[in-house]
């Protein structure tokens, strides 16, 4: 006769390994995306709409990505864009978002998201 036994700390840390380590890839792969896409020369400018065309490259070497635990089972998976101009204004949130003189280029997109769940999920 076969015997079960539930070992449910051991089911939590290997659900919560696998999530890390989705997390770690769906974190690199957001990345990844957001660098190639602000990798396109200058000229021509961007048009709104469109991310922003890479000039100095700064813009480009600030994309930083980070996933996060929590002391129970969660996982947070963040990008950042942290380039700031020589005043210090944030600058992505402009590009992002716009502003009453500029429309948006924005640097995310919800694709981005889609491809973290997928991820997490499993579906890639």
């Amino acid at each position: 006769m076969a015997r079960l036994i539930w070992s449910e700390g051991r089911i939590l840390n290997a659900v919560s390994q696998e999530m890390r380590r989705r997390g770690r890839r769906a974190a690199t792969a957001v990345t990844r995306q957001v660098k190639a896409r602000l990798a396109l020369p200058y000229p021509p400018a961007s048009r709104p709409g469109q991310p922003p065309r890479r000039r100095t490259g700064r813009l480009l070497r600030s994309v930083r990505s980070f996933t996060e635990t929590s002391t129970g089972h969660g996982i947070r998976v963040s990008v950042a864009v942290t380039a700031r101009s020589r005043r210090g204004a944030p600058y992505p949130i402009f590009l992002q978002y716009g502003t009453r003189r500029m429309l948006p280029r924005p640097i995310l997109r919800p694709e981005d998201m889609s491809l973290i769940l997928d991820i997490l999920l499993g579906r890639r």
